[in-house]
């Protein structure tokens, strides 16, 4: 859920953060039927942590060039 919530709020870092920590701890109990769900969570994480970084960048870029 914290990675959807991650998509949905995608300018905070939190529920990004939240996400990978208990994809990692869901991944960690080794549950037959939870380790897909886990790595759909770590990956949609990662892909929404790594879109805002880019978008991040491009601003910071934009506001350097624009003074």
């Amino acid at each position: 859920m914290a990675s959807l919530a991650g998509v949905v709020f995608g300018f905070v870092f939190l529920p990004q953060l939240l996400g990978l920590a208990l994809a990692g701890l869901s991944l960690g109990r080794r549950e037959p039927g939870g380790r897909r769900p886990a790595l759909l969570a770590a990956a949609l994480s990662l892909l929404v942590t790594a879109a805002w970084a880019v978008v991040l960048g491009l601003l910071l870029k934009w506001w350097a060039t624009s003074r």
